[in-house]
């Protein structure tokens, strides 16, 4: 509850704070409720829509729901973000990552692999 207050107020202070929608979207989702999490991490596309982690997060949202064609749009982007050398540009400043780009980008990789086989690339 005090993690989502602060972010909600982070975002009041600066409706631009990508952090606070990003940290706002993590919080949803900790709570189960990927309905706001969602509406959290497209306002931080909104502000930059080459975020890599918002369209991760929204792609394991979306493989999660069984929407399978949008989780594949997502981890498509984020692909093509990380080739371009995108991952230290994630938005969050005080967090770390426990893996690199080059695994993030591997992981994704096996998603689209795991989706295609269930068809969701194909159709």
């Amino acid at each position: 509850d005090e993690a989502e207050l602060i972010c909600r107020a982070r975002i009041e202070e600066d409706h631009l704070s990508l952090e606070g929608h990003l940290l706002l979207g993590f919080v949803a989702r900790e709570r189960g409720d990927d309905d706001d999490a969602v509406k959290a991490y497209k306002a931080a596309l909104y502000l930059q829509p080459s975020n890599w982690l918002a369209h991760y997060r929204l792609a394991e949202i979306y493989e999660g729901r069984g929407k399978a064609r949008d989780a594949v749009r997502e981890y498509e982007v984020v692909t093509r973000l990380l080739d371009q050398g995108a991952f230290p540009d994630h938005g969050l400043t005080w967090f770390s990552f426990p893996c690199s780009g080059d695994q993030l980008l591997h992981l994704c990789r096996h998603h689209l692999e795991k989706l295609d086989r269930g068809g969701a690339v194909r159709g």
